[in-house]
């Protein structure tokens, strides 16, 4: 018990002791060449024998200066110490100055250390934060100001990327409005919802502490390479300050009013690097992030003509709304429907993840054992910086033979829901009336034309079966073919599921598939993947493939304004079905002319 007892109360100093924070934050920074400001030292609980750094660099007008603070939130009691000194510049440069030390729970303490920069006089009263403000914002430049931030500079192609958009304040801030977002030109981005309520953190910058606001959060993920610019956010303040024009017969204290102050941010560059060529996979489509896949049959024993479910589904963290899950190979010998495509994506504080699924309705035709091959799934991992491939199992469906399997056989599929599969038997003829043709007498079936014909029919026919199936076989083997038959097919998939967003006004949703059904289209039939295509290689290539400039020209005007409707959506304004009929149009122009050339 003892021991026990000991142990408690060594691990409740240890937290205790560990909880503390002993912090050093400075008035202001940068500072002009005898320009007055303040450093303090604060602990969060009570401590002794403190120890101030050097401060060689500077001249000490004032110090060190003790103060306590108790304050008590929800029934709990807090306490704060700090040490502060009044400090002014000798020189310009950049100066360091180290940490402190004090004595707290039986152990000794040090605080963070502070590089001060120093500008001339003439720099420092002409000096405004990076920040920069307007008008009379300027008077507040190093008190208030917005601030974007990335979270990485240098990207691959398609990798997610985080921006973060907050205000700074070290005066009284009480709202903001009007706030004027980039148009993040060369991103497909997704946007975190704003928050009811608004929390209020606090950061150190260069020494200075601020109380902050995040009120903008999304992630970007690069369309193309090189240099992209981020245009500088714009945002309307308002502060409350006492008022310049006091009554000096006010004895009710100072009068105070509300300004208006208008900030505007620094624009940011991304530096987006190409997908490496070495070890690229053939089926890779352009998926970047950290993905799984997984493949299940419902049920690998089955007879003639019952209906069988497999699904496919990919799920992972990154650019997953511009992904496309890969075609299942399906025995000729199964009939198959096109796959029910469901998608799950949510938009986190951490990232974009989410779950794609396609889920195919197979009927056998024919008893035996059949084969469904692997399906491959390869991304980029920009963590690892390699591609990785992901493999489904392979399948075998055993189909036994069915009752009825030699009898004519029909199958009706619900048009609403493909697993509604019924059999209905045919199994009853009548016997036939009417005219009956009768043979003349003395005359054989041996031995005549048809007779001759129907020896060598079947193995004419055998033939042409077996060039018909080698020709099937290479042709479904051809990847780029297959997609470039299939691409207007998808493309009329995606512009059906824009039309019914017309239905529902949901007019974010509308131009998102449009977009994604024109480049869908362009990727399939030009063998471009989807993340290497932009508005200049697309220009470029169907030039080259003699399309109509006419044709090019409104392709363009409507991918600009799927991009502008995308990315600000709340100023989307157009007839939608104008938009729609014009993306019918152009695909079956596109169609026209690059079924000469490709």
């Amino acid at each position: 018990m003892k021991k026990l007892f000991l142990f408690v109360v060594l691990l409740l100093v240890g937290l205790w002791s560990g909880a503390q924070q002993f912090s050093a934050t400075v008035s202001k920074n940068p500072v002009g060449v005898n320009e007055t400001f303040e450093i303090r030292f604060t602990i969060d609980f009570a401590g002794n024998n403190f120890e101030a750094p050097n401060f060689s660099d500077f001249n000490v007008l004032s110090g060190p200066n003790s103060s306590q603070s108790m304050s008590m939130i929800n029934g709990n009691v807090s306490q704060s110490n700090s040490y502060s000194y009044y400090l002014s510049a000798k020189k310009e440069g950049k100066f360091y100055i180290g940490p402190a030390k004090i004595a707290a729970g039986g152990r000794k303490l040090e605080s963070n250390s502070v590089t001060i920069e120093v500008l001339s006089a003439s720099a420092s009263s002409g000096n405004q934060h990076q920040n920069q403000q307007s008008k009379a914002g300027q008077a507040v430049s190093d008190q208030l100001y917005v601030k974007s931030s990335l979270n990485k500079t240098k990207v691959y192609l398609g990798e997610q990327v985080t921006i973060t958009h907050k205000v700074y304040a070290r005066i009284n801030l009480v709202g903001f409005q009007n706030a004027k977002m980039p148009a993040y030109t060369g991103f497909w981005s997704q946007d975190i919802p704003n928050p009811k309520n608004y929390q209020v953190g606090k950061e150190t910058l260069n020494g200075v502490q601020y109380f902050v606001i995040e009120f903008k959060k999304s992630f970007l993920f690069p369309q193309r390479t090189g240099t992209l610019e981020i245009e500088p956010i714009e945002i309307d303040c308002i502060v409350r300050q006492q008022s310049k024009n006091q009554d000096p017969w006010n004895f009710f204290g100072p009068i105070s009013e509300d300004v208006l102050y208008k900030l505007k941010g620094q624009a940011q560059k991304i530096d987006v690097v190409s997908l490496p060529e070495a070890g690229k996979p053939i089926d890779f489509s352009g998926a970047v992030g950290q993905f799984t896949m997984k493949a299940q049959l419902n049920k690998d024993k089955v007879k003639t003509n019952e209906a069988v479910n497999l699904n496919v589904t990919i799920t992972g963290k990154g650019n997953v709304n511009l992904i496309d899950i890969p075609k299942v190979k399906i025995p000729s010998d199964i009939e198959s429907y096109d796959p029910k495509q469901t998608e799950n994506i949510s938009v986190l504080a951490d990232g974009v993840s989410g779950t794609k699924a396609n889920e195919y309705v197979l009927i056998p035709r024919y008893h035996g054992s059949f084969r469904i091959e692997e399906t491959l799934f390869s991304y980029f991992d920009p963590e690892k910086k390699s591609y990785v491939t992901l493999r489904t199992p392979e399948f075998v469906l055993q189909v036994e033979k069915g009752v009825g399997d030699t009898s004519a056989v029909s199958v009706m599929v619900s048009a609403n829901n493909r697993k509604d599969v019924a059999l209905i038997a045919n199994d009853i003829r009548y016997i036939k009336t009417g005219n009956i043709d009768l043979q003349e007498s003395g005359s054989h079936f041996f031995g005549s034309p048809a007779y001759d014909l129907g020896f060598i029919l079947p193995g004419g026919c055998f033939i042409l079966f077996l060039v018909l199936r080698h020709k099937r076989l290479k042709d479904r083997s051809d990847i780029r073919l297959m997609k470039s038959r299939k691409a207007t097919k998808m493309a009329q998939k995606r512009l059906a599921i824009a039309y019914g967003h017309i239905q529902s006004n949901n007019k974010e949703k509308f131009y998102e598939e449009i977009f994604r059904a024109l480049y869908g289209y362009l990727s399939d039939k030009l063998f471009i993947p989807v993340s290497d295509l932009s508005k200049e290689s697309i220009q470029v290539t169907l030039i080259k493939q003699e399309v109509r400039e006419e044709t090019i020209v409104q392709l363009i005007t409507v991918i600009n304004a799927c991009e502008f409707a995308r990315y600000a959506s709340s100023s989307a304004s157009g007839d939608l079905k104008s938009i729609y009929d014009q993306s019918l149009l152009l695909i079956a122009k596109m169609e026209n002319d690059l079924v000469k050339h490709i």
